[in-house]
């Protein structure tokens, strides 16, 4: 499935990805994360589960994002305060949503994409980024670091990133390379791990989704 819309968002945006996906939210919303799915097991160099599994799994977690509870739309003027994940609370769905499938042999590795999918499915909306991805530690910059981001949905940003949504990809490149520490060739290289376009397939769906629900 192709990226879905771009941003700026337009009025008609989310009857146009339905009109082009066939009306139904919840097949557009499982075509992006099988996209995702795909380039996070091949950006992890492990075999991906087959497609019948991923279909039924997704099935799951659209349906797991609805009983945490999916985040009230902010008013236009609101500007929203980030929230840490309930981790706990997380896992278990994610345990939920593998229970009674094929025991797959990278089942830690779906168990971390589904809780990462969750983030930015049920995190509250906010407009203020925290910038995690210019934080410097003592091993440098995690957040800019190639086999950090792989293990990543999101790469470089938080799962529920305001940028994804309000920011065009051109202007997220820039503003994303403009903030690396290193001055290597590796966001380059790596521009679809550190900025994954189908991942802000999903943010933009998901964040037109919620200002109009049809389930």
């Amino acid at each position: 499935m192709a990226i879905l819309a771009s941003t700026p968002l337009k009025p008609d945006s989310y009857n146009q990805i339905l009109s082009n996906c066939g009306g139904d939210p919840k097949s557009v919303f499982i075509g992006i994360c099988r996209e995702i799915t795909e380039r996070y097991f091949v950006q992890r160099s492990i075999n991906k589960p087959s497609t019948a599994f991923v279909q039924v799994l997704l099935d799951r977690v659209w349906q797991a994002a609805h009983t945490i509870g999916t985040p009230e739309p902010l008013e236009p003027k609101a500007m929203g305060t980030p929230q840490e994940p309930d981790y706990e609370l997380l896992y278990l769905h994610a345990q939920e949503c593998l229970n009674g499938l094929p025991k797959h042999r990278a089942e830690d590795i779906l168990r971390e994409l589904i809780i990462q999918l969750l983030v930015g499915l049920t995190n509250p909306e906010f407009k203020a980024c925290r910038q995690s991805y210019t934080s410097r530690h003592a091993e440098g910059c995690l957040r800019q670091n190639r086999d950090h981001c792989a293990e990543r949905v999101s790469g470089a940003h938080c799962e529920d990133c305001p940028y994804f949504v309000v920011l065009s990809k051109e202007q997220h490149r820039r503003l994303l390379q403009r903030s690396w520490a290193d001055e290597s060739d590796d966001f380059s290289i790596n521009k679809d791990i550190f900025l994954p376009e189908d991942f802000r397939s999903l943010r933009v769906f998901w964040h037109l989704h919620l200002r109009n629900r049809r389930n």
